[in-house]
């Protein structure tokens, strides 16, 4: 597996390894020739659960893996959907605070099914969600966005042509009733 490093700013420390490990590629058949693709992040390596963004994978489908693997999905809402697959891999932490404009990012998923990590900036925060100063990549949806120092902050959701945007860690929390 090759991976895709974008620009990189002023990390406190280095990528912890467990932040590649818990990014999962989630692909899925939409017709007999096309398949498309999303990321998820190991939210639970003892139930082996992935969380990813719920617009990722469609309302009606039933056949879909992560990393190669069979999935269900085993709850869902309006922007997750929470994915039983048995993967037993590195967990992040998510972190309690909410982002601050102008603070350092890494984006980790899979853009066009390579595993990609792309550094940012946080441009604006409302309501628990932010925006990136830059577009996030096809396929890093579901994917998990990090502070500098290795802690979960959001999730990448979607992307314009000159923004990325992203749900806070307190969604995501809330979503999996984290206290």
């Amino acid at each position: 597996m090759s991976i895709i490093f974008g620009i990189f700013l002023f990390l406190s420390q280095p990528l912890p390894p467990a932040a590649i490990k818990s990014v999962a590629l989630i692909t899925f058949d939409v017709s007999s020739d096309e398949q498309r693709m999303c990321s998820g992040i190991v939210v639970d390596a003892v139930r082996g659960h992935v969380l990813t963004a719920a617009h990722c994978i469609p309302d009606n489908l039933s056949t879909f893996r992560v990393d190669g693997k069979p999935g269900i999905i085993i709850k869902r809402d309006g922007q997750f959907a929470l994915i039983q697959c048995g993967m037993k891999r590195s967990v992040l932490v998510l972190r309690s605070t909410e982002p601050v404009i102008g603070e350092p990012i890494i984006i980790i998923g899979f853009a066009w099914g390579e595993l990609a990590v792309f550094g940012r900036l946080v441009a604006s925060v409302k309501e628990g969600d932010f925006a990136t100063d830059g577009a996030i990549a096809p396929g890093m949806s579901g994917g998990p966005i990090l502070d500098s120092g290795g802690l979960v902050i959001g999730m990448s959701q979607a992307s314009s042509p000159i923004v990325g945007i992203a749900c806070g860690s307190r969604e995501i929390r809330e979503f999996l009733r984290i206290r």
